[in-house]
């Protein structure tokens, strides 16, 4: 189980998307699995689709939000 951190204004950190301080600048393109989080900033703006397995009954992907905003 993987959390995911999304920031479509990042600017610096390596962009792996691993923590709050490297986000990613997209979620497209990653590869989700059972249990893993979402995690997009809040005061941003996203204008991709959202197309997401849904994981499992026990282990769904959670798309939620992180930081001020």
């Amino acid at each position: 189980m993987s959390v995911w951190y999304i920031d479509s204004s990042a600017q610096s950190g390596d962009l792996s998307g691993r923590d709050e301080n490297n986000p990613r600048l997209s979620y497209v393109g990653l590869k989700l699995s059972a249990g893993d989080r979402v995690l997009l900033k809040r005061g941003t703006a996203y204008r991709d689709a959202i197309v997401s397995e849904s994981g499992s009954v026990d282990y769904p992907i959670l798309w939620c939000t992180w930081g001020e905003g």
